[in-house]
């Protein structure tokens, strides 16, 4: 059985990144149901709210809304922005209903073409954003803002020249100071919100490289799934009784070695040898992993899994280390512990503590190039995926009786096939 913790990667990803609801609502509330929201107060105070929420056009409207946050914040959440046919997406919605009902009366009026001049303005300036440099693309928030305050200037516009024809020329318009006073306190306005959008976007993505580096950083020594649930749940870090596999893997004959070799040399080896380790342990996301001059520590929930870990891990190592001439020997027990932040109120580390974990050193240590040493309670617990060497004795630090152990030769996975060490 696998810890249901294993599949809690993505909850992270998604915490950083954003999900693909939460992208549709910033979609629709940044930039998609501006124009709509303007022309429903339009055609309300044209109509009435009776005789509006009667037509088709107030459902025309918001469906087109809706449907056009849906593909453009499904597209950011893929990667795959289409900024300019996205934004068209709306209008082109809202058209096609409306003409269906209207037929081309629709294109008489002048607050329907205004969305498709707006969409088409804000689909281009953001298709050039998307490839622009730094600098440039600050300038096209601005004006993007800008162009999306103007909305309420220009339907204000419309809604006044509707009502009184001398107001439909900019001078005829622009002679009551009312007028003048909206046709330039918008754009302003649209200057502030892109000034302040531009440092909350500089803001998100600080916070985004710093939250994805302090991933990285806290997964060098959890795994991924651990690190996810913490971040949803500080308190599954707390010490706690738990039953758990650990594993150690070390290289035989390693001081030996390295003491006639310049530094650069040994260096070179372990990355070699990590990297390796690293490719096996990476597929099956250990709760710890961690790295101690030659040693590998592991900690996986799951023994039979604990048990396939040893066999790759002896698999690619031997075949990393061969090049120098070594091998590694590798400890693997089970049973309870106790696991989590320990330290003092200053420097706290998550990690295990218990004689399983110390039975597992003194397997490690006992165990010859290329070989998986188990207590016997584990081997006879799995005998079913496992083929055993015979049972010995070892003599090991601190234990006060022997401890009886078996050598893992190979191992069979739930298919029935078989991993065998080169």
């Amino acid at each position: 059985m696998v810890d249901a913790s294993r599949d809690r990667g993505p909850e992270l990803s998604a915490r950083l990144s954003g999900t693909l609801p939460g992208k549709v609502v910033q979609e629709l509330f940044s930039n998609s149901a501006h124009f709509p929201i303007a022309n429903i107060l339009f055609e309300v105070l044209n109509e009435g709210v009776a005789d509006y929420l009667g037509d088709p056009d107030f459902y025309a409207i918001c469906a087109a809304a809706l449907i056009q946050a849906y593909v453009l914040g499904r597209g950011e959440f893929l990667g795959r922005r289409p900024a300019f046919f996205g934004n068209l997406v709306g209008p082109a919605v809202y058209t096609l209903i409306e003409v269906i009902f209207e037929g081309m009366r629709f294109f008489e009026g002048a607050h329907h073409i205004a969305y498709w001049v707006f969409a088409l303005a804000i689909g281009i300036l953001q298709a050039v954003r998307a490839g622009a440099a730094p600098r440039p693309r600050d300038a096209i928030v601005v004006i993007e803002n800008v162009l999306r305050a103007s909305i309420i200037a220009v339907m204000y516009w419309i809604f006044e020249a509707r009502g009184n024809p001398e107001y439909a020329s900019v001078a005829g318009f622009m002679q009551d100071p009312s007028h003048v006073f909206v046709l330039l306190s918008a754009p302003l306005l649209g200057v502030l919100l892109g000034v302040a959008n531009i440092a909350y976007l500089r803001r998100v993505m600080v916070l985004a490289h710093t939250a994805g580096r302090l991933r990285d950083f806290s997964e060098w020594s959890m795994g991924s799934s651990l690190v996810a649930r913490a971040v949803a749940d500080p308190k599954v870090l707390d010490l706690g009784r738990e039953e758990r596999a650990v594993l150690f893997m070390d290289i035989r004959g390693f001081t030996h070695w390295t003491e006639p070799r310049e530094p650069e040399a040994v260096v070179q080896m372990l990355d070699a040898y990590f990297a390796a380790a690293e490719s096996v342990w990476k597929r099956h996301d250990p709760i710890i992993s961690r790295l101690i001059a030659d040693e590998v520590m592991l900690v996986l929930p799951d023994p039979a899994e604990a048990l396939r870990v040893a066999v790759e891990l002896r698999t690619v190592t031997k075949k990393a280390l061969a090049s120098f001439g070594l091998d590694a020997g590798i400890g693997l027990n089970w049973g309870p512990l106790m696991e989590g932040m320990i330290g003092s109120p200053s420097i706290r580390v998550y990690d295990i503590i218990g004689d399983t974990a110390n039975t597992a050193a003194r397997l490690c240590s006992a165990a010859e190039p290329g070989e998986i040493l188990v207590p016997v309670a584990l081997a006879k617990s799995h005998s079913d995926m496992l083929t055993l060497g015979p049972m010995r004795t070892i003599a090991a630090k601190g234990k006060r009786q022997p401890l009886e152990v078996f050598r893992v030769e190979k191992i069979s996975d739930v298919e029935g096939h078989s991993e065998t060490p080169e």
